[in-house]
């Protein structure tokens, strides 16, 4: 595991701030609200909505287009879950994510520092959201050539040779070389 360092009430013209770094990754958020829905599609008349806006510090295209849907995507229901909405009906909390440096886990850093700016601008959540990322890759696994496996004849399937490793809050190259990548969420 990466180093983990949080800190708060970064941003003096929000009302809640925070950044987070986990490792080289590095993520700051501020919350604005709640207040008046400046578009009726965002207001709600028994509870608050919730307004992600996620950007890539000095990266642009199509690959941090994916990765801000991937990111609202996934923070979005996870904070709606932990936020007490029904106390702000027709408001809006906006959210500014902005990551500063991408080297693995964005988005369980992301959803620590939006938990952490919602608790400094005292927005009521009945539990504080966390998150995990883990990573699986296939890798050859070494093996003694005089083995023999019960049949008697030596041991040349494939399938025996590689093993699957896990990364728990992988770097970002443990994260391009993994075959697959998950995030969970948890309150």
């Amino acid at each position: 595991m990466r180093v983990f360092t949080c800190e708060a009430g970064l941003i003096q013209e929000a009302d809640g701030s925070a950044r987070c770094r986990m490792g080289e990754t590095s993520v700051v958020v501020a919350v604005y609200g709640p207040h008046q829905a400046r578009f009726s599609r965002q207001e709600r008349y028994d509870k608050a909505t919730v307004d992600i806006d996620f950007s890539v510090c000095g990266f642009a295209g199509s690959e941090a287009m994916e990765l801000e849907k991937r990111a609202i995507a996934f923070l979005e229901p996870s904070l709606m879950k932990a936020i007490v909405l029904e106390t702000f009906p027709r408001q809006v909390l906006s959210l500014k994510v902005t990551v500063i440096n991408n080297d693995g886990a964005v988005m369980s850093c992301s959803l620590h520092a939006c938990a952490l700016a919602l608790m400094n601008a005292g927005i009521d959540m009945p539990c504080i959201p966390s998150s995990v990322t883990l990573c699986a890759s296939k890798t050859c696994a070494w093996k003694d050539t005089n083995e023999v496996d019960q049949s008697g004849d030596d041991d040349d399937d494939d399938d025996d040779d590689s093993a699957l490793v896990f990364n728990v809050d992988p770097t970002f190259a443990e994260e391009e070389e993994a075959d697959c990548m998950v995030t969970m969420a948890f309150a």
